[in-house]
């Protein structure tokens, strides 16, 4: 993996290279040491408040089994999964006025996501 083109790429100070050698690399190749021989995919989950880098660390992992390993990476985001905008206002009229925002508990489209991670785990 070309760190120095992904700190360029994500906007990272050059410290974020030493935090990826101590913690995020050993972290993949734990990820990878769980995996040896599985028949299923492996799926992550990585949780963390806003601004705290979910996104990033998700996005290293991903570019480094794909270029270290060759793995096949699919990369999601509870983002993915909200209820289109006309579907949360007409939720926010019939039930409540928050759920017109994102983020609210009921903004998502849980089967979408639900048949997501089914089709995943089933190649």
């Amino acid at each position: 993996m070309d760190i120095h083109g992904f700190l360029t790429a994500h906007h990272l100070p050059s410290s974020y290279a030493d935090t990826a050698q101590k913690w995020f690399i050993p972290l993949c190749k734990q990820l990878l040491k769980h995996q040896e021989g599985a028949k299923k995919p492996l799926i992550i989950g990585i949780n963390g408040c806003q601004g705290s880098g979910k996104s990033t660390l998700t996005s290293f992992i991903e570019s480094y089994l794909t270029s270290d390993y060759a793995m096949r990476v699919v990369s999601l985001s509870i983002d993915d999964f909200y209820l289109d905008k006309a579907h949360r206002n007409a939720l926010a009229i019939k039930v409540h006025p928050l759920l017109k925002t994102r983020g609210v508990p009921g903004t998502h489209n849980i089967p979408l996501a639900l048949n997501t991670f089914s089709m995943l785990e089933n190649g």
